[in-house]
């Protein structure tokens, strides 16, 4: 059923692209997404025996009391999307790198902020990571997008306080602190 319901959105999509002369590219992107969507449908059966013969498994705590509430459950499994993820979108940064250039940069700092989140993930499910880690860490991890950054560093005031302050105040290298040491919500 799975299977045929993506199938269906893809061929839409591929046609409504089709039928609105866009650009190749987004075919290409509907293409690899397919693909990727079929390697993580068939990786994630294999690499859950890897992780139940590690022993990286716990137990469903919602079920406990019942049949299913020892069975064990693998961890670790998001590896496998993030992983084929990283992969295909190295693909697309050689794409973009070919037909643009300059948001090349921006792409790959995107791209290794995501890996540091996939790291921090794996370790959190492998050593089980305290929460002041938790919270430092992402922290951490927006600093290539920050370096990558080049467009505005104004913010729009409120209405109200525009008589005041002005229609914008630019932070300028102060939002750079603000974005990575401003507690998480």
């Amino acid at each position: 059923m799975i299977h045929s319901s993506v199938a269906l959105s893809v061929s839409l999509t591929a046609y409504y692209y089709h039928m609105t002369s866009k650009s190749s590219a987004y075919l290409l992107y509907i293409i690899a997404s397919s693909i990727t969507y079929y390697a993580t449908y068939k990786m994630i059966p294999k690499i859950k025996l890897l992780t139940l013969k590690a022993g990286l498994f716990g137990k469903d705590i919602n079920k406990k009391g019942t049949q299913y509430g020892e069975v064990p459950v693998p961890e670790s499994l998001g590896i496998v999307p993030a992983t084929i993820f990283v992969a295909f979108n190295m693909i697309g940064i050689l794409y973009t790198k070919v037909f643009d250039e300059k948001s090349a940069l921006e792409h790959t700092a995107g791209i290794l902020s995501i890996c540091f989140i996939i790291f921090l993930g794996f370790c959190d499910d492998v050593l089980d990571l305290p929460w002041r880690y938790k919270i430092l860490l992402p922290n951490i991890a927006t600093l290539p997008l920050i370096v990558a950054y080049s467009g505005v560093t104004h913010v729009v005031v409120p209405i109200m306080l525009r008589p005041y302050l002005g229609d914008y105040i630019d932070l300028g290298n102060s939002l750079f602190s603000i974005i990575i040491w401003f507690p998480r919500l």
